[in-house]
């Protein structure tokens, strides 16, 4: 079942936050940040799907570790090509729906920030997470705003 939403907020922030910074991402991969972000979550058998119409964002994979290799390689799709970190940034979870007693949680979360060209960089993409019995991510479906990335991704 799900744990409390508070951790799942807490492990959405983080994961939000590794996408945007570098520096961040650093820490949550030696473990100093206490929940870690949705990797260290995962399920041994995880179900992870971006879904988009756009074919270089859209992605499956089954396993924690193929879903490690995509997010530790340099080749997926990735905020921290858009985003100037220098530059002030904002992570929001603005809707998250779900409860202890289900397994599912949906979430609403925008990013506002500038991109390495300078331009204002506005975020909004929903999350489907369901939790095993152990309170492991056992599927994730992530739907960006896949008009608005490649639309950034083509002017840097």
């Amino acid at each position: 079942m799900t744990p409390p939403l508070n951790i799942v907020r807490q492990i959405l922030e983080t994961q939000m936050l590794s996408q945007l910074d570098p520096v961040h991402d650093a820490k949550v991969k030696s473990g100093s940040i206490q929940h870690g972000n949705l990797e260290n979550h995962l399920a041994e058998n995880v179900n992870f799907q971006i879904v988009s119409e756009a074919a270089e964002i859209s992605r499956q994979l089954n396993g924690r570790d193929a879903v490690k290799s995509l997010t530790s390689s340099n080749t997926g799709p990735s905020l921290h090509k858009l985003i100037d970190n220098t530059k002030p940034y904002e992570t929001e979870i603005v809707h998250l729906i779900g409860s202890e007693q289900s397994p599912w949680v949906a979430a609403v979360l925008r990013n506002t920030a500038t991109t390495k060209t300078g331009q204002p960089f506005k975020h909004e993409w929903v999350v489907l997470l369901e939790f095993d019995n152990q309170n492991h991510i056992s599927t994730l479906k992530v739907y960006p705003d896949s008009h608005n990335l490649q639309n950034h991704s083509a002017s840097i």
